[in-house]
């Protein structure tokens, strides 16, 4: 009797719910992809279009995956709604982006998505547990702004810090303090003294001083936000927009203008804040200018207790005068 050959069973067919969100990513990567490619050819490339255009081609991928409910085109979305999800949140905490509202819909979308595909493709629940990960992970895109201010490195030195007075030692001349990578030097009194801690970005991350009075103190911080002069402007919008969001209150947000000597003056921008940390009342004064020889923004921040504030600001001003752009 003639053995008959076997026929491999057929591929499973992809439901046309899947098929279409195949399409819309396909869709969606392509464009990123072609937006990618012009920013590159008028601006030159940076860590953020390489992230684009690696979340771009990823899509692009999914697309061939999940339409023939390949487990691998599932795993790679999954990779990256987690990836945009942390990419959000770094650029929520870092005061880059203000639309906090878009971002979580957007989120909640993607991980919609991939309920539907995980119902599609009959997995286990044990990735119930991942997906709850990535949702409580995109809360925290939320929930993590309510609870900061513009500067949580600041207002982390302010607590840690703030209470450890200088010996006397470092109390018998002023310090000359110079940053050449944001480009200004500035002077403080001998009751100052520069707060430590490991810096991670240099443009970034503050140089912070406590000044000590008796049994008061205050803190001034210079720092650069790593954006374009040109972007103070919005730069200075966005942290209003952050502020309010916190719940801080802002008064006499309005134009300022630097002394540069010879005649000539800086614009810049400057507001006042007044806001909860601990269980402190707080009052800072910021200044925003745009670097001389540099690629950002440079920021000035005068804080101090609310009651005392007052008392410190000809201190606080003496300081701002001495401040040089390079």
């Amino acid at each position: 009797m003639e053995q008959e050959l076997s026929t491999p069973p057929a591929a499973e067919a992809a439901p046309k719910p899947v098929k279409v969100i195949a399409i819309i990513m396909l869709i969606v990567g392509l464009l990123i992809g072609i937006g990618i490619l012009l920013a590159f050819i008028s601006g030159g490339i940076t860590i953020y279009s390489v992230y684009g255009l690696v979340t771009a081609s990823g899509l692009v991928a999914t697309f061939f995956g999940i339409r023939k409910l390949k487990n691998w085109g599932f795993y790679l979305f999954t990779i990256l709604t987690v990836a945009s999800i942390l990419y959000d949140i770094y650029l929520v905490i870092s005061g880059k982006q203000t639309s906090v509202s878009g971002i979580f819909v957007y989120q909640l979308v993607n991980i919609a998505v991939i309920f539907y595909l995980w119902q599609a493709y009959k997995k286990n629940r044990l990735w119930l547990a991942g997906i709850a990960v990535i949702f409580l992970l995109s809360l925290v895109i939320v929930i993590y702004p309510k609870k900061s201010i513009p500067n949580p490195k600041v207002a982390s030195l302010i607590k840690n810090q703030m209470a450890q007075k200088p010996t006397a030692a470092q109390t018998t001349k002023p310090i000359n303090f110079k940053n050449d990578q944001l480009g200004y030097s500035v002077t403080f009194p001998a009751y100052c003294r520069k707060l430590v801690y490991i810096k991670i970005d240099a443009l970034k991350d503050p140089d912070v001083f406590a000044c000590y009075k008796g049994t008061d103190a205050f803190q001034i911080a210079f720092e650069g936000t790593g954006g374009a002069p040109s972007d103070l402007d919005n730069y200075f919008q966005n942290l209003k927009q952050i502020a309010s969001g916190n719940g801080m209150q802002i008064s006499e947000d309005r134009d300022y203008s630097y002394d540069a000597g010879n005649g000539q003056t800086i614009d810049g921008k400057q507001m006042k804040e007044t806001y909860d940390l601990g269980n402190s009342h707080m009052k800072q004064w910021l200044i925003l200018l745009p670097s001389n020889n540099k690629n950002s923004v440079l920021e000035f921040m005068y804080t101090a207790n609310y009651e005392s504030y007052d008392v410190h600001k000809q201190d606080a001003l003496d300081i701002l005068n001495s401040w040089k752009l390079n």
